[in-house]
C-alpha cells in the first residue's frame, strides 16, 4: 500500500512529463549514493534534457516528494503492527501435544510435580513413544492437540498406536530471542552481591531418611506393567564407594513437589550421591533446594532460562567441588551405583584422559538435518567438571567466542541449547552410551514402556532421532547396567528402588536371567 501512495504521488506531480535527470539530487540522500541516476521516461519515448529553469522546478518537486515519502514513512511505522508468530511462539503453542510431560499452563508453571497420575495412566498399556516421549523430543511435534498436560501427564493411547510424522522445528531459528532487556541476560546472581543463598550439597547425605518400612509390602507387589521384568536383570555394581567419582546430582522442580516428589529422590537414589540439588522457587536447606534467579517467568515455556541459571549456579560455586554433574527432573530414576561404575570404565577414563578433558553423556538424539547432536533431558545429562567449565563460560561470555550463549531464549528444549553451548565451546555429545550388546544406559521412558516399545512401519520420532546409534527392542532395550530413567512418578520412585536393590524378595531374577547375566558376562 505504501508504494501505491507513492507511485500515485509521482503520478500527480508529473502528469504529462516526461524527462530524464542525470546526476544526483543535491542534498542528503545524493551524498549517501542513493540517487547517481534518476531516469523518467514518458509514453516509451525519451525527451531531451530540461533548460536550468525547469531543472529547478523539478529539483523543488523531487524534494517535495521525498517530504511527503518520509512522512508517509513515519506514519506506516506508527501503525500498530500484526502480531508476528515467532518460532518459539509455535514451539510453545506445540508443547501440549504427545507428550511434553512437564508442559504446564500458564497459571501452574512448570519443573516439578506433586500430582499422582500414574493411577490413571496405568488403566492403559502405552507405547512408550506416546505415553512417555521425550520432552526433547516434543520439539517437533504437531500441533493439532489442544490439550495442555502438567508435568508428569502425558497422552494416554492404546497398544500399539505410536507417534505421527513430526516436522523438524528443532531447526528452525534457534537464535530467536524474546524481547528481555539485555541487561538482564545473565541472570540476576552472576555479580558478587548475589542473592541466591548458598545451601550445603551434602546435607542429604550426611542424614539421608529411609524408606517407610510399612511401605514395603505395597512397593513389592507383583504389576502386570513390565518394569519388574526389565528392572530385576540390572546388575547393581556392588563394588561402588561414595567419592569414587565425586557426583553432584540435581534436579529441577518447584516448591510445590518439595513433599511428594523430591522426598520420593531423597528417600531413593539421590542420598546415594555426594551431593545432591533440588532447584526450585524456593530455598530450604535441609532438602537441601535454592531458589534460583533466573529471567522470565517459572513456566515449562521457561525452562531454558532456569536451567541456564542452574549451569552457571553449579559453575561458579561447585566446579572445583566435584568430578561429574547429574541433571534431570524430578521424574528420573537413577542407579547410582551403575553411574559410578561407567564413569570409571576404562572407555570413559580412556575418553576423559583420566578426568582431564571434557566429556557430555547421556542418551543421544539427533533431528534429521541437524548437525548437532544432543542429550536427552529427561534421560538425564551428565558432564564431568572440565565439560562444566566450558558450558559456564559459554553461559557468561568468557567462552571461545566472547559472547553470552542463548541469554535471552525462551523455551522448553534446555538439552538442545545446552548441546548447543557446548558445541560452541569445541564440545560435542559423547558418540554412544550404550553397552557392549549396544543396550541403552540412558533410558528417556520407564522400563516396561521400553519393554514394548517396537517400530512402527512408518519410524516414529523415537526411532527416527536415535537411528545414528541403533535401537534394539524388547529385553535388549535396556542394559543390565542401565543408569537412568525416566517418567517415574509418584510410589514407583521407591518400587523401583526397591526392587533394583534387592529389598522384595519376590521380585528377583529368574534363573533364566541369572544365566543371561553369566553369558553376557562371558562375552
Amino acid at each position: 500500500m505504501f508504494v501505491g501512495v507513492v507511485c500515485m504521488l509521482a503520478v500527480v506531480i508529473f502528469a504529462g512529463r516526461s524527462l530524464t535527470v542525470v546526476g544526483g539530487i543535491n542534498n542528503e540522500r545524493d551524498a549517501a549514493g542513493l540517487y547517481p541516476v534518476l531516469s523518467w521516461r514518458g509514453h516509451g519515448k525519451d525527451q531531451e534534457a530540461p533548460g536550468a529553469s525547469e531543472e529547478q522546478v523539478l529539483r523543488q518537486e523531487l524534494q517535495e516528494l521525498e517530504a511527503r515519502m518520509d512522512e508517509l514513512e513515519r506514519a506506516r511505522r506508527s501503525m500498530p503492527r500484526p502480531l508476528v508468530t515467532t518460532t518459539h511462539h509455535v514451539l510453545e503453542a506445540m508443547e501440549g501435544q504427545h507428550a511434553v510431560e512437564k508442559a504446564r499452563t500458564d497459571s501452574k508453571p512448570v519443573h516439578g510435580d506433586a500430582d499422582d497420575h500414574e493411577q490413571k495412566s496405568a488403566q492403559h498399556k502405552s507405547n512408550p513413544a506416546v505415553l512417555g516421549t521425550d520432552k526433547a523430543a516434543a520439539h517437533g511435534a504437531s500441533a493439532a492437540s489442544t490439550q495442555t498436560l502438567g508435568p508428569g501427564h502425558s497422552p494416554e493411547a492404546k497398544e500399539g498406536e505410536h507417534l505421527p510424522p513430526r516436522q523438524d522445528l528443532e531447526k528452525a531459528d534457534s537464535h530467536t530471542t524474546d524481547n528481555l532487556p539485555a541487561t538482564q541476560s545473565t541472570a540476576a546472581y552472576d555479580s558478587d552481591t548475589s542473592p541466591v543463598p548458598l545451601v550445603d550439597p551434602t546435607v542429604l547425605g550426611r542424614d539421608p531418611p529411609a524408606l517407610d518400612h510399612a511401605d514395603m509390602p505395597g512397593l513389592c507387589a507383583h504389576k502386570s506393567d513390565g518394569d519388574e521384568d526389565v528392572l530385576r536383570r540390572i546388575d547393581v555394581w556392588p563394588s561402588a564407594e561414595k567419592g569414587k567419582p565425586r557426583i553432584l546430582c540435581f534436579s529441577y522442580t518447584l516448591s510445590t513437589a518439595h513433599a511428594g516428589p523430591v522426598q520420593n529422590l531423597r528417600r531413593t537414589w539421590a542420598q546415594r550421591c555426594d551431593g545432591y540439588l533440588a532447584f526450585s522457587n524456593q530455598t530450604d536447606p535441609l532438602i537441601p533446594s535454592v531458589d534460583v534467579k533466573h529471567n522470565g517467568p517459572e513456566a515449562y515455556a521457561n525452562m531454558w532460562q532456569k536451567l541456564r541459571a542452574a549451569w552457571i549456579y553449579l559453575h561458579k560455586h561447585h566446579l572445583q567441588d566435584y568430578d561429574y554433574f547429574l541433571s534431570g527432573g524430578d521424574d528420573i530414576f537413577v542407579v547410582v551405583e551403575n553411574l559410578r561404575r561407567y564413569l570409571l570404565s576404562p572407555e570413559i577414563l580412556a575418553a576423559t584422559k583420566e578426568g582431564t578433558e571434557p566429556i557430555f553423556l547421556g542418551r543421544p538424539f539427533r533431528p534429521p538435518g541437524n548437525d548437532i547432536a544432543f542429550n536427552s533431558g529427561g534421560a538425564g545429562i551428565v558432564l564431568n567438571a572440565p565439560a562444566l567449565d566450558v558450558l559456564g563460560k559459554e553461559l557468561l561470555g568468557h567462552g571461545k567466542k566472547k559472547r553470552l550463549c542463548r541469554p535471552n531464549q525462551v523455551g522448553f528444549w534446555e538439552d538442545m541449547n545446552v548441546a548447543f553451548c557446548l558445541h560452541e565451546g569445541g564440545v560435542h555429545v559423547y558418540n554412544g552410551t550404550q553397552d557392549a550388546h549396544g543396550r541403552e544406559r540412558f533410558l528417556p521412558f520407564k522400563p516396561g514402556h521400553h519393554l514394548r516399545y517396537r517400530v512402527p512401519p512408518k519410524p516414529d520420532w523415537y526411532a527416527v532421532y536415535t537411528k545414528e546409534w541403533g535401537l534394539k527392542t524388547g529385553l535388549d532395550c535396556c542394559s543390565t547396567e542401565a543408569i537412568t530413567f525416566h517418567y517415574v512418578k509418584g510410589d514407583d520412585m521407591k518400587r523401583y528402588h526397591a526392587i533394583v536393590h534387592g529389598m522384595c524378595p519376590n521380585i528377583k531374577a529368574s534363573e533364566g536371567e541369572v544365566a543371561q547375566r553369566a553369558l553376557d558376562a562371558r562375552r
